[in-house]
């Protein structure tokens, strides 16, 4: 008698031992994730985000900017103001009347304020907040951003003005740290120029994109009396068509008005109901109060024309 060795035997005789299976604890406080669909709706507004950026970086700061996203990730409010540099340069938005943030550096803030004023605009390795000056010059750009992240995410309830420049993480006015966020991660790239920013968005103000639209359902109009009268006199030719069978030529010409012809069909054979030439159902041969009838078992979605079946041998006998 064979015998199969199984994969811990195999183990044993190479003296390998089995790792252990790694069990790693499920957090029921993590943020709920993004299903396909819904990764697929927010990649498709980043695809249009992404060159709306591009073009206002460009006609405002004069000079050739790229801008790729960089990651989409669900997080909560309070993981997300840890996340943000300190110091920071946030700008609250409101969308759907909850709070939202897009955090742009402070390099690219002062590249801002540098080509404002008639520089290169060039990044530079000084990180220090932003004073009040510096502020109003970038708020002026800021204040572009909620257009673009309306039309790019085609949400209209994104609110037109942009809040007062948060310098430290934790000023950022959140409802809650338990709010959860989906997080976009954006890298803009110029000459001399590169930086990341954060834009954060509330969960809930995103929930009407995943919504499927629903389809209006058009109403039927109710026929008029003269048409219904119409119907009620109106004809239709219905014709029962049964498989193919054999008959002499003779019998064939003996037949006349009245006479039955014997068949070898069964009960149970299939049988296909044609209207007007076309065929709408199929059905099965029975018998009901012994009267022949016929038992619809199909209903054809797309009628299509009676062909019947040639006779291989293509003569009758």
């Amino acid at each position: 008698m064979r015998t199969w060795l199984q994969q811990k035997d195999v183990d044993a005789l190479f003296g390998v031992t089995p790792a252990a299976p790694e069990v790693r604890p499920y957090d029921f406080l993590a943020p709920p994730r993004l299903s396909r669909e819904q990764r697929g709706v927010v990649d498709a507004a980043l695809e249009r985000l992404a060159p709306a950026l591009s073009a206002l970086l460009g006609s405002r700061l004069r000079k050739a900017f790229e801008v790729v996203p960089a990651g989409v990730e669900t997080v909560r409010a309070g993981d997300l103001a840890n996340s943000l540099p300190d110091p920071c340069v946030a700008w609250p938005l409101t969308v759907g009347g909850a709070p939202a943030v897009l955090e742009i550096g402070v390099p690219f803030s002062l590249a801002v304020v540098d080509r404002s004023f008639g520089g290169a605009g060039d990044a530079t390795a000084d990180v220090r907040v932003l004073t009040a000056l510096e502020q109003r010059v970038v708020a002026g750009f800021a204040a572009a951003l909620p257009a673009v992240l309306r039309e790019a995410f085609r949400l209209p309830t994104v609110a037109d003005a942009v809040g007062d420049c948060r310098v430290e993480p934790g000023t950022v006015p959140f409802r809650g740290r338990d709010e959860v966020f989906v997080v976009v991660r954006l890298d803009v790239r110029a000459t001399g120029l590169e930086t990341r920013w954060t834009l954060g968005l509330p969960f809930e103000s995103l929930a009407p994109l995943f919504v499927e639209p629903e389809t209006p359902a058009v109403p039927v109009a109710a026929p008029s009396p003269l048409a219904a009268r119409e119907l009620q006199h109106a004809h239709v030719r219905i014709v029962a068509r049964m498989p193919l069978l054999r008959v002499r030529a003779g019998a064939l010409a003996e037949l006349a008005v009245g006479d039955t012809l014997p068949t070898p069909h069964a009960v149970g054979t299939p049988v296909e109901v044609l209207v007007n030439g076309l065929v709408r159902w199929r059905g099965t041969v029975g018998r009901m109060q012994g009267r022949l009838a016929l038992q619809i078992t199909e209903t054809v979605t797309t009628p299509t024309p009676a062909r019947p079946a040639r006779d291989p041998e293509g003569r009758a006998q």
